[in-house]
């Protein structure tokens, strides 16, 4: 019981603190809709670590993520003031980040290659802990997760990161893409088996592989 209050508390500070950011947000759209460009620096600095993550894992190639990124801030600050509603602002600006990023992908189909680099999964690996350090298990488990999440299609891979790895309710999903509620359900439970199937196997392939 004392477990289960202490997770509904973290919850509630969680949300508290979502909530001190959405409206600073808020408040910084306005700004910028009245020409205050310092604003939209606010908006830049606080969302770019999180629309980042969200670009990566469509490409897992940085400077891909980093043209995504740049293109969907270039998009936002050009659409700023057709935003008549401030408190939509969120839900739109990861729309145009995952449309960006679906649209990059298509343009760059033929070229681009996504494969990772040691390095790079490294560098992933902290980015995206927030540990200082990790151990080989670890750092062997959250490559295994990357790889899950990377082979998902990418409309089971737009539920999945906003819902688990972004922390959006299915309300506000289904706001960001314009869905039911139900299909973001549905798609997370999709996501979520194949990922399943996907460690599964990856388990079975490893324990096949030893003497």
């Amino acid at each position: 019981m004392a477990k289960n209050n202490e997770i509904e508390e973290k919850r509630t500070w969680r949300k508290e603190k979502l909530k001190e950011k959405e409206n600073l947000i808020l408040a910084w759209v306005k700004e910028t809709q009245n020409g205050n460009t310092e604003a939209f620096s606010q908006i830049y600095h606080h969302l770019k670590n999180r629309l980042f993550s969200l670009a990566y894992r469509y490409t897992y190639n940085r400077e891909a993520a980093e043209d995504i990124l740049q293109e969907t801030f270039i998009k936002i600050y050009s659409k700023m003031s057709t935003i008549n509603q401030p408190e939509t602002f969120l839900p739109w600006a990861y729309r145009v980040t995952i449309n960006t990023a679906l649209s990059y992908l298509r343009r760059h189909r033929k070229y681009f290659h996504s494969t990772i680099s040691q390095e790079e999964r490294e560098i992933e690996i902290e980015d995206t802990t927030g540990i200082d350090s990790l151990n080989n298990s670890e750092a062997l488990l959250r490559q295994t997760i990357e790889a899950a999440i990377r082979s998902l299609p990418p409309g089971l891979k737009t539920i999945f990161l906003l819902h688990d790895v972004q922390g959006f309710t299915h309300e506000e999903i289904a706001a960001i893409l314009g869905c039911t509620v139900g299909t973001s359900k549905s798609q997370l439970f999709k996501a979520r088996v194949k990922i399943r199937d996907f460690l599964q196997q990856r388990e079975i392939n490893h324990r096949s592989q030893k003497p």
